[in-house]
């Protein structure tokens, strides 16, 4: 159905709607009356239903009552025994019993109900008739009567599921009525109670549902007679009026669409050219004057290969011309020449036009220079491949790259080597000088790198410091060799940066294809991992991937996975060395030390593990359990031992560095009760100096909070007595590499005394870890070293075996 239809039928039905509207109303007022009249008429009849009693009953009441003879089913009234002369005998032997009104009047009205259904009664809230006692409705409406608020009332109610119309009228006493209800008190124009009926009303009700179907019907048919007149009138009357209408758009429209097309053809941006079956031109738009340089003149006539450039491949055209020929249009790249002979790239779309009227055919051709677009998109496609930085290959490139490379090794029966680059310290250069000047550090590589290798192998870099050389068309393995030792002299040469001299050296980690790996993911993963095996040997310098790596590599993941677990199953344990006061022989504190205990592995050294925690950064949440139960037990020995004593945890550079260390720590006192002097933490030296002024300021954060720190391994690193100077430090641990030596070695012997003699002029403490013969304790003891810790005196305790320990031990002699 048109959109013209369906508004004709819109606008037809608004009549209707109002009709309608019209119908149902005096459908509704209608139907109301009609159930009024009948309703009327109930009532009317309960109305003279309880007049014909009343009147009965005053007759009854005029005439004394009526003697009638004793039989089985009329018996005396029980309640008119206090009547004298209820019950007499005739001369002729007759025992005949007196029936007064009211008792006539309800023997009438069960004969009434049982024969018609009406059923009525008389009732009072003092009465002789037991039967004649009030319901609860009755009740109410008889205390109404008393207070004279109405003399009759009216109710619809239902008795058991049956409708009824409830009549009662209230009765006052009259003349004649004291004979039977003196007795109760009453007297002449007294209230002496109601009469009532109940008029069944499921008749009534019936006469108003068939009336209300008939009445409904009429309606309905009234309504849809005169209701399709009017749809039908106001739908053809619409019809003829918007076909009209739609003639008079037509032709505006078309008129309009003719002016348009012109000015589109002659205003629009894109070239227009419009040739006729046999391809020669015979109109064109000012944007192709524009785009070819060619006039309408120039080219009128002329075969619409003036425009070829010659460079289209000839397959393109066959498509093209199938195409039009099947379906009458195409669209493509083509790729033209400007009358001043340049050649260009357009995005050509070309219809056949057919006129049906004249029978004639021509071609349209739209064209839209695309050498900008072009542009974009190689600029688009070399970003995709290539780091923006360097301007070396991406990953996305490399792995592109590598498979092609691999291909063509399998066919030339050569091979190829995957070097994998990564620069030693460049986080330092990178963190001190700033990233800006840490990326022109990455492009001097990259220049350095490049320079390096054939213009047929592959550079790339993948992230980072990291960067992947591909050397293809491999003889034998030498010339990998030859190019890996020339890369580390040419990388590890002096950088001038910013007026500075900059030095880095290369860990280079090589696979060779197809001998260690037939895959690109394996190629670049082995290299890799050889990569992270000249890390292990301390950088610069180059490995070759082996078997054995991939092993220990895979164990490296293995550990690291269950080193993740191990901390949510609960596995890892604090272990506790004491540390003895040299002075007075007693326990000073602890040294935590953390162990795991693996269900396969048995007890895993933790030189094993917490490098490879550090690495990836698991040492910080380890680390924080470490600190947690370090405070937990510091605070379980409080409560136990007399003395105060300290406890001391290790920490990383990484939790150095970690932003949220203090506030870490911060809590645990809090929740712990940490006092002050009563925590210790120590680092490395290696670890202070890792971003100093950085490490610096979390000292002094965690100094201010009440906490000991401590440098561990003294001695073992490269930091400046003056930089440590400045550190908020307390105590300086003696590295056992120096203390294990006393006795052996005097050049250790003198390095003992002199960092002693050192820490006590700048006010620190000395503790020598290590102490594990009475030689080195004499010695210790005598150049007044603070504490002692080691083997000599306890090897490190699990936390049960401290208590038994310190329960055991008050002091130590030697």
């Amino acid at each position: 159905m048109s959109s013209i239809h369906i508004r004709a039928l819109k606008v037809a039905l608004f009549p209707l709607l109002i009709w309608t509207a019209l119908i149902l109303f005096s459908y509704l007022w209608n139907a109301k009356s009609i159930s009024a009249q009948i309703m009327g008429q109930a009532y009317a009849e309960a109305r003279t239903n309880l007049n014909k009693d009343i009147t009965f009953r005053r007759w009854g009441t005029e005439h004394g009552g009526v003697y009638v003879p004793i039989t089985d089913t009329q018996k005396s009234v029980p309640w008119l025994d206090h009547i004298p002369d209820r019950d007499v005998t005739t001369t002729g032997g007759l025992e005949l019993t007196l029936l007064n009104p009211a008792t006539m009047l309800h023997q009438m009205m069960d004969a009434y109900a049982e024969e018609y259904g009406v059923r009525e009664r008389i009732t009072g809230l003092k009465q002789l008739n037991p039967h004649n006692k009030p319901d609860e409705w009755e009740t109410e409406q008889l205390h109404a009567f008393e207070r004279g608020e109405s003399r009759e009332v009216w109710a619809e109610v239902e008795i058991e599921g049956v409708p009824y119309l409830r009549y009662l009228r209230a009765m006052y006493m009259e003349p004649g009525c004291d004979k039977c209800h003196g007795i109760l008190g009453y007297k002449t124009g007294d209230l002496r109670g109601a009469i009532g009926l109940n008029l069944p009303l499921s008749a009534y009700f019936d006469m108003i549902d068939e009336s209300e179907k008939n009445l409904l019907l009429t309606y309905l048919s009234i309504w849809f007679l005169i209701g399709m007149l009017m749809i039908t009138f106001g739908y053809l009357t619409i019809i003829q009026r918007s076909e009209k209408a739609r003639r008079e758009r037509e032709r505006l429209t078309s008129q309009k669409a003719l002016r348009i097309y012109g000015n589109a053809f002659e205003s629009s941006g894109d070239a227009i050219l419009i040739a006729d079956i046999e391809n020669r031109i015979f109109d064109v738009n000012p944007a192709f004057e524009e785009l070819t340089g060619y006039t309408l003149q120039e080219v009128k006539g002329q075969m619409t290969s003036i425009l070829s450039s010659g460079e289209t491949k000839a397959n393109v055209y066959t498509e093209m011309w199938h195409r039009l020929t099947e379906f009458g249009f195409w669209s493509g790249e083509l790729w033209n020449r400007r009358k001043n002979g340049e050649m260009y790239p357009v995005w050509t779309s070309i219809t056949l036009v057919t006129d049906r009227e004249e029978s004639e055919s021509f071609y349209i051709a739209n064209y839209r220079d695309i050498s900008e677009q072009k542009a974009i998109q190689a600029q688009i496609s070399h970003l995709a491949h290539h780091d923006i930085l360097t301007g070396l290959s991406n990953r996305y490139s490399l792995e592109e790259r590598l498979e092609q490379a691999m291909f063509s090794c399998t066919r030339a029966q050569k091979a190829l080597a995957v070097l994998f680059i990564d620069l030693d310290r460049f986080k330092n250069i990178n963190d001190s000088l700033g990233h800006q000047s840490g990326d022109r550090f990455l492009i001097k590589v990259a220049d350095r790198i490049r320079a390096c290798v054939r213009e047929e192998d592959i550079v790339a870099r993948i992230g980072g410091d990291e960067f992947v050389i591909v050397i293809t068309g491999l003889k034998d393995q030498l010339k990998v060799s030859y190019v890996a030792d020339k890369l580390m002299r040419v990388i590890q040469q002096p950088y001038q940066l910013n007026n500075r001299k900059l030095e880095t050296t290369a860990s280079i980690g090589i696979c060779l294809y197809p001998n260690d790996a037939q895959t690109v993911a394996d190629l670049l993963k082995n290299a890799d991992v050889a990569m992270y095996q000249a890390k292990a040997r301390g950088g610069n310098n180059y490995q070759y991937f082996s078997p054995v790596m991939s092993i220990a590599a895979n164990e490296r993941l293995e550990l690291e996975h269950d080193m993740r677990s191990a901390l949510r199953l609960g596995r890892f344990e604090l272990y506790f060395q004491p540390q003895l006061d040299s002075a007075d022989r007693t326990l000073f504190g602890v040294e935590a030390l953390l162990r795991w205990n693996d269900p396969v592995r048995g007890m895993v050294p933790p030189d094993k593990f917490i490098p490879i925690a550090e690495e990836t950064g698991f040492i910080i949440p380890l680390g924080d359990w470490v600190l947690e139960q370090a405070c937990k037990k510091l605070s379980e020995l409080k409560r136990t031992q007399d003395k105060p004593i300290k406890v001391a945890v290790n920490i990383s550079a990484k939790q150095l560095q970690s932003d949220a260390l203090v506030s870490t720590v911060a809590g645990l006192i809090d929740q712990y009760s940490i006092e002050k002097n009563e925590l210790q933490i120590e680092i490395t030296e290696s670890a202070a100096m890792q971003e100093p002024e950085f490490a610096a300021h979390q000292l002094s954060l965690l100094s201010n909070l009440g906490v000991l720190l401590a440098i561990d391994d003294f001695g073992t690193g490269h930091s400046s007595m003056v930089y440590l100077k400045r550190l908020p430090i307390h105590t300086l641990k003696l590295d056992r590499t120096f203390v294990g030596d006393i006795g052996a070695d005097e050049g250790d012997e003198e390095i003992c005394i002199a960092t002693i003699s050192l820490a006590h002029s700048l006010g620190l403490r000395v503790v020598a870890e290590g102490v594990e013969t009475r030689q080195q304790l004499t010695f210790l003891v005598s150049h007044r070293c603070d504490y002692l810790q080691g083997f000599l005196f306890s090897k490190p305790l699990s936390a049960a075996d401290l208590d038994r320990f310190m329960m055991r031990e008050r002091q130590f002699y030697w």
